[in-house]
């Protein structure tokens, strides 16, 4: 599965709090790769069975990534800036040989210890439209053959496209907005082959009582055909983002929510996310089909905010997380497509007696098998790579 975002479900989820135990982890069950440096702001990725794990962080003022292979860790980027983050993972091919890396000013894909800069934007005529600036969007195949990606053009006028490349000189324009339309397409997640793609719609526009600037709609591109994800059906216009694909390329999963000011008419005045008079809806989850378009995941009993990570390749298996209305309560789940239920991890870690020793701990990724869960603990200050083996599901 090809993980991104990583850094953002940390941020989501909080603080998870783990069950302690008195000694260190010695379930056979429970994989812990202690990460070079006191890094901060870890974003992990993970190759399909858990044998590749690459990782960016802060360290002091340095921004690091690191790989691990054959129990060694090698440092692949160091950037040292007091302003400007550093490169950041965007995912990992299912076998563990290609990155994908992003900064402000490139996107590239380390490959065996050379690493290869994704080539310009050509248009028609074959002249050069720019490498574009301020990149921070990437994606990857399971089987590494397309790289997805979302430049800013040098002309900051004009808007993001997304695109794919394959290899060839140049990469294949997927959407591309028009300069007065003012829409940044940016390719969430690839299918394992590449065929199909999803991808975020961010712009300004008129939503619910606000004018609002930000993801608005999601699009899926399968073989050249355009298809954008409806809305799900609640009573407020909703805001949607695509978290991942399934690796078959049948399902979508992503989130939605909705933002308004109260006791205000229908001004559409201008608002961002920085105004402290804005409503913000419950998170919901949903999951599209072409078969079934798009279907709400509703939370589960004593929760009001789900969130959604990962999917397995055949998209029986969400992994996600869930919150109360306060905040306070905040939990890892699996859900199963085939009959709408959820376990919830933490039952089923105490149903296998799997014990994990951290001050706390989130996952980002399911195999896609649905056999491992994987993410990042931190003990004592330090983080580490987390791998745990469960029992895969009967169909």
């Amino acid at each position: 599965m090809n993980i991104s975002n990583t850094f953002t479900a940390a941020l989501s989820l909080g603080l998870i709090t783990a069950l302690a135990t008195a000694g260190g982890i010695q379930d056979p069950r429970v994989r812990v790769v202690e990460i070079p440096q006191e890094l901060q702001y870890v974003n992990a990725e993970f190759s399909a069975d858990g044998s590749t794990i690459a990782v960016s962080g802060e360290w002091y003022l340095a921004w690091d990534i690191y790989i691990h292979r054959d129990d060694q860790w090698k440092l692949v980027s160091r950037s040292i800036d007091e302003i400007v983050p550093g490169p950041m993972i965007f995912g990992l091919s299912d076998d563990g040989s290609s990155l994908v890396i992003s900064d402000w000013s490139f996107t590239s894909i380390y490959q065996d210890g050379s690493t290869i800069f994704m080539p310009k934007w050509w248009n028609e005529a074959g002249g050069a439209h720019g490498h574009g600036v301020s990149f921070f969007s990437g994606a990857i195949s399971g089987d590494g053959s397309a790289v997805g990606y979302s430049p800013r053009p040098d002309d900051s006028d004009d808007n993001k496209p997304a695109l794919v490349w394959r290899g060839e000189r140049s990469p294949e324009v997927l959407l591309a907005d028009p300069v007065e339309n003012g829409i940044d397409y940016e390719i969430e997640s690839l299918s394992f082959d590449g065929s199909v793609a999803a991808i975020n719609a961010r712009y300004q526009g008129p939503h619910n009582n606000i004018r609002f600037g930000t993801n608005r709609e999601v699009w899926v591109l399968d073989d050249g055909e355009l298809t954008m994800v409806p809305p799900i059906a609640v009573d407020y216009d909703v805001l949607m983002h695509a978290a991942k694909i399934s690796g078959n390329g049948q399902a979508v999963i992503g989130s939605a929510y909705g933002v308004w000011r109260d006791g205000l008419e229908d001004d559409n005045q201008i608002y961002t996310e920085l105004n402290r008079d804005l409503i913000y809806s419950p998170e919901h989850a949903w999951i599209w089909t072409r078969e079934l378009g798009t279907v709400k995941i509703e939370s589960p009993p004593r929760f009001e905010s789900v969130s959604v990570w990962d999917i397995t390749d055949d998209a029986s298996t969400v992994l996600g997380s869930a919150s109360s209305s306060d905040g306070e309560e905040i939990h890892h789940f699996l859900w199963y497509s085939k009959d709408n239920r959820y376990l919830m991890i933490d039952d089923l870690f105490t149903k296998l007696g799997i014990v994990i020793d951290a001050d706390w701990y989130y996952f980002s990724q399911i195999s896609g098998d649905g056999s491992k869960l994987m993410g990042v603990l931190n003990r004592d200050g330090q983080s580490s790579a987390l791998i745990v083996t469960i029992p895969v599901r009967n169909p």
